[in-house]
């Protein structure tokens, strides 16, 4: 090899040496992330807003052992909405999406139910609760809504709804 072809293979090293760092330093910059995120989302946003609130009405509960399992309660399915509208979103596949949507749904529904149960109990007041629950309706609106169109685009309806029917008793 001559000279003039080791400093030729010297210099190609550090070119390649110096793509590889920027390639690597990509990677850690804020700046050079992908641009959309499940952050973009509307319906995240909304639902990690309702998480905060919902920390606030937990955190300002008495310190009595039945409070403090409501409010456990409501804290971990309140968080679970925005939670799995993330992952879902992380799956990039129409149908994890989807489910992960369906699971945000039912813990905004537990949600619901949880706000009743504090409310009944003398724990937060009936304004309270109504905001709260206007705060999750309109979430799970926008869920519905996701998922109406998920199934729009990929052609599948999995909408499932329970029969009316007369319960009956004794």
């Amino acid at each position: 090899m001559t000279s003039d072809n080791r400093q030729q293979t010297t210099d190609n090293r550090g070119k390649q040496q110096t793509t590889d760092d920027r390639d690597r330093s990509s990677l850690r910059s804020p700046s050079r992330r992908v641009k959309y995120s499940f952050r973009d989302l509307a319906v995240w946003q909304k639902a990690q807003e309702l998480s905060l609130v919902v920390l606030h009405v937990v955190r300002a509960l008495p310190g009595d052992r039945a409070s403090m399992i409501l409010g456990q309660q409501l804290l971990k399915s309140a968080t679970s909405i925005a939670a799995n509208i993330a992952e879902g979103h992380g799956r990039f596949a129409a149908g994890a999406y989807r489910n992960h949507l369906s699971i945000a749904r039912g813990s905004g529904n537990e949600t619901l139910s949880w706000l009743d149960l504090l409310r009944r109990g003398g724990y937060i007041s009936p304004e309270r609760e109504e905001e709260l629950m206007r705060r999750c309706d309109e979430i799970l609106r926008m869920i519905s809504a996701q998922m109406i169109e998920l199934d729009r685009q990929t052609g599948s309806a999995k909408a499932f709804r329970d029969v009316q029917e007369e319960y009956v008793t004794d």
